[in-house]
């Protein structure tokens, strides 16, 4: 189909040869091409890599295939049948590690954690490993530049490239400060390739410095190799916050802008019932005078939501309407912990961390950092809303440590970060 869609073929010089990972999904278009539009003059391969789906957007591969500037690249068109067949001689292989992993005496304490990888997701991760070989073979880059860092999709190409000393740069796309950027000293290495160690990038581009410090402390990854930009996503928000109004903004979500609104983000990693009932709790802790409004995760249906407050009889507007737009016209927003504290703080809007399981990553530090308040049931909820919607010593209290914090944790926010980015690349 890729081959039947792609007329036009953008020129094909050997030099300044730079591949970057451009994830399927539409909604990234406006992160990734500006970073482009500051490449201009360099040969960009662009990967095509639909993660977390198995299914194509015809209306992405389209509008791709009559680019005549890049060089787009579909992930699947370079996995062969028998690339398929080793594949699935490794997955019999996972089977049998598999079933002996079972037989561990402490099998059930990590039985929910790793039983969907070994199910699922390694023989995914096994023919992208080899297509991702297969492409940076085949198109000899000068440099990798992928916009997610930390996924195994990304390990192979860090992998890929440090087999053939391509160097690589990794983009911060969220909060990294999990196990999945954790590393012991001597496990991982910029240049040595074996089981033994974990690939990272040549190049880490992070938000701030704080996660610049994260990764050398935590990660052990060395100081050299991690550089603050900034976020290339915030570069939009700069640029179109001036021209953002309150008045139509909530004309198109049906809000009354004199009215109080809260918005709920909703995070697809949290599970239906836990959703039910913190949406539940939310709406019987307001009154009739604040609106809710339910931005829901790019990842999820917004028809979740709908069922949801349907069938609960929740008053509440339901929306994947613009993230940025939505920030600015809200007087607090609700979260468990996702990274969109870090937009609503650079939007300069109180957060109220639900932390009713009480147990909420130690890396949500809003509440520690001063830049919102926590609620760990429906009596703390109550009053936490009522003290960042109402009172103005809260209110002050809050806006006067965001700033700090913005810088810490997002750098500068001057709509030069893409720009940061391309020189980096450039300096390679």
């Amino acid at each position: 189909m890729w081959k039947l869609l792609k007329k036009t073929k953008p020129p094909q010089s050997e030099k300044n040869r730079i591949l970057f990972i451009y994830p399927h999904n539409p909604r990234n278009k406006i992160y990734v091409e500006p970073l482009f539009e500051k490449l201009k003059g360099l040969n960009i391969f662009a990967v095509d890599v639909n993660r977390g789906s198995s299914i194509l957007n015809i209306n992405v591969l389209r509008e791709k295939a009559k680019d005549d500037k890049i060089n787009h690249l579909l992930l699947e068109d370079y996995v062969s049948l028998r690339d398929c067949l080793k594949v699935r001689v490794k997955k019999y292989k996972m089977a049998r590690l598999w079933r002996s992993v079972k037989k561990m005496d402490d099998f059930k304490k990590i039985e929910s954690q790793i039983s969907l990888y070994f199910n699922i997701r390694a023989r995914d991760h096994m023919r992208s490993i080899v297509a991702i070989d297969n492409i940076v073979e085949s198109v000899k880059p000068r440099i990798a530049v992928t916009p997610v860092e930390t996924s195994e999709f990304d390990k192979g190409l860090f992998l890929a490239c440090q087999k053939r000393g391509v160097p690589c740069i990794g983009i911060q796309h969220g909060l990294i400060k999990d196990l999945r950027c954790v590393h012991d000293k001597d496990e991982i290495s910029l240049k040595k390739v074996s089981p033994d160690y974990c690939p990272i990038p040549t190049k880490t581009a992070v938000f701030g410095e704080n996660d610049k410090e994260f990764l050398i402390k935590h990660g052990n990854y060395p100081a050299e190799s991690v550089v603050v930009t900034g976020n290339q996503r915030d570069d939009r928000m700069f640029n179109e916050k001036s021209r953002y109004n309150k008045e139509s903004i909530c004309k198109k979500l049906a809000l009354n802008p004199k009215r109080k609104i809260i918005v709920f983000a909703t995070d697809p990693d949290i599970k239906k019932e836990k959703s039910i009932n913190l949406i539940k709790t939310i709406s019987n802790s307001i009154n009739n005078n604040i609106q809710f409004l339910i931005k829901v995760h790019p990842g999820e249906s917004e028809e979740i939501y709908r069922k949801i407050v349907k069938n609960n009889n929740i008053n509440a507007i339901i929306t994947k309407h613009d993230v940025y737009e939505v920030l600015y016209i809200c007087d607090a927003l609700l979260n468990v912990k996702s990274a969109i504290g870090l937009e609503t703080t650079i939007m300069d809007t109180p957060i109220i961390t639900l932390n009713f399981s009480g147990k909420v990553p130690d890396y949500i530090d809003y509440t520690e950092k001063g830049v919102g308040l926590e609620a760990k049931n429906r009596e703390e909820l109550k009053k936490v809303i009522n003290l960042v919607l109402y009172d103005e010593k809260t209110k002050q209290k809050l806006k006067e440590a965001r700033g700090s914090y913005v810088y810490e944790h997002c750098y500068k926010i001057d709509g030069k970060a893409s720009e940061r980015i391309a020189n980096l690349i450039n300096s390679i």
